[in-house]
């Protein structure tokens, strides 16, 4: 085992590398932190998720570089909410335009979302880690229980 003391200094230790996590070390790492980004999984890993990601975070992912990739745009692009009830649609709505925001949003895997987002960070310059646990900070800031294998 390794623990976090052997390693170089890290201004921020990030503990979750799904997409709220890996977007926030991608940002922190480009703009100079150097940033750990720890999760108890290694990526790319699945997780049970309806895939929707919507036109704000579509935008998010813009900004990371995700819409970069080809494999994104083989995605399925949502364009329309619907409400059935006994198989009757009670209400069909195109996604209002909202400016700044993509009029869509798109299904996406969480095993392929997770990934690129880590990947985004990981291309900034954030180093990271899977088969991470983060237990606690000391009130004297020393690191305890944040342990993970290489």
């Amino acid at each position: 085992m390794i623990t976090l003391r052997q390693l170089p200094d890290f201004d921020v230790a990030i503990a979750g590398a799904g997409p709220a996590g890996a977007a926030a070390a991608a940002h922190l790492a480009s703009t100079g932190y150097v940033v750990a980004l720890l999760d108890q999984k290694t990526f790319p890993r699945d997780k049970v998720c309806g895939d929707f990601v919507g036109p704000a975070a579509i935008a998010e992912l813009d900004q990371l570089g995700v819409t970069d990739r080809p494999e994104f745009w083989q995605t399925n692009e949502i364009r329309q909410a619907a409400l059935y009830l006994d198989g009757e649609d009670l209400i069909i709505q195109d996604f209002p335009q909202v400016d700044g925001l993509p009029d869509y949003g798109r299904v996406i895997p969480r095993i392929d979302l997770d990934h690129w987002i880590v990947q985004a960070a990981t291309g900034a310059g954030a180093e990271a880690a899977g088969g991470a646990a983060a237990f606690w900070l000391t009130p004297e800031g020393a690191m305890r229980g944040l342990v993970f294998s290489p």
